[in-house]
């Protein structure tokens, strides 16, 4: 199994915030540092402009651990990331106490919540050393955001509800768990599914590479056995597959 890549720090905006920026500030690999600052402009002013309602500024710790094998060449690995500083400001026209709710989902589907924080805000709002971990399982041959995993931020009598996915972008390399036939060099079965390995069928008077790898290698099926009267896919057999 090859080992999971961090491709790139990156975003994916749901809905609300503004002027959003998550840039990587120290560490390396699969332990980053991150900065993350945002705003709203969620009201109109008198004069028909939009104004800038709140700010946030907040670094975040994101470590990657634990790997392991998920099948079909999928990987689940454990994030764990840490808060160690979170600071919102509010433009607050009406000097009220406001009620607010923030939110830390593990998948992108507000689903499998990690974080929860209420309280009330007049103007100000600040936690820091909150740390949690979740589990993510990356298909073959696809990449993920983590770290900030779903977050959600709802004020009370405002529109501003920000939500937004966010963290690393980690990239799974292993293509998919094809199992396809060998064939032997000297006492040795070696897999087709491999560099240079590759197994072929005739086909209209012609030889045709079957697809033995992920990525459009090949034309055909993976490779087939009969077996208690079904067609399965070849079992992994064979060195250096």
């Amino acid at each position: 199994m090859k080992p999971l890549e961090v491709q790139s720090v990156g975003v994916n905006i749901i809905n609300g915030a503004i002027d959003l920026d998550v840039h990587q500030t120290g560490g390396a690999d699969k332990n980053r540092t991150l900065h993350m600052t945002y705003g709203d402009w969620s009201q109109t002013s008198a004069g028909g402009g939009n104004v800038k309602r709140s700010q946030v500024d907040a670094d975040i710790d994101v470590s990657i651990s634990n790997e392991r094998n998920a099948g079909n060449g999928a990987v689940t690995f454990t994030v764990t990331t840490r808060y160690y500083n979170f600071h919102r400001t509010l433009v607050n026209d009406q000097p009220v106490i406001l009620d607010y709710t923030i939110h830390i989902y593990a998948s992108q589907e507000r689903a499998d919540e990690r974080f929860t924080q209420s309280g009330q805000m007049q103007s100000s709002a600040t936690y820091s050393d909150v740390s949690f971990s979740y589990d993510v399982t990356v298909p073959a041959l696809s990449a993920v955001n983590v770290g900030m995993g779903r977050y959600w931020n709802d004020i009370e009598n405002t529109t501003i509800d920000d939500e937004f996915n966010g963290g690393l972008t980690i990239y799974n390399p292993n293509p998919p768990d094809y199992r396809p036939w060998a064939v032997k060099y000297g006492n040795d079965w070696q897999s087709c599914n491999r560099n240079g390995g590759m197994m072929s069928v005739r086909k209209n008077g012609q030889w045709v590479e079957c697809r033995t790898q992920d990525g459009g290698v090949g034309e055909g099926n993976p490779p087939s056995i009969r077996e208690g009267g079904k067609w399965k896919n070849a079992r992994k057999v064979g060195i250096n597959g």
